[in-house]
């Protein structure tokens, strides 16, 4: 989750042409899907945080970590859109993996 937000601040800079592919090859009408893109990562990244810091804080208290079928779903569901996201960003938009990997050497 925290390489798909990298990738997603990462990408700002090509956020119009993000945003441009959408609009014209979907023939959709023009939204900021790099905004809502951006918003979904960065609600499912906290979420997954707070979940995360919570168990830490149970672990390090002696007690045992008793996640709910809800949050289970969750993680399941953030887990396989992580996945599904990355396949499309694939297809529809190659050019960006040369931009990230870029941004990790500097």
């Amino acid at each position: 989750m925290a390489f798909y937000l990298y990738f997603w601040l990462a990408a700002e800079n090509d956020s119009n042409d993000f945003n441009w592919n959408f609009t014209v090859e979907f023939k959709m009408k023009h939204v900021p899907w790099y905004r809502i893109m951006l918003s979904l990562a960065v609600v499912a990244f906290w979420y997954l945080a707070i979940l995360v810091g919570l168990s830490i804080y149970r672990i390090s208290m002696g007690h045992e970590v008793h996640i709910h079928p809800f949050h289970v779903v969750m993680i399941i569901i953030n887990f396989l859109s992580c996945i599904g996201y990355t396949i499309a960003l694939n297809t529809f938009w190659p050019s960006v993996w040369a931009m990230l990997k870029l941004s990790f050497q500097v």
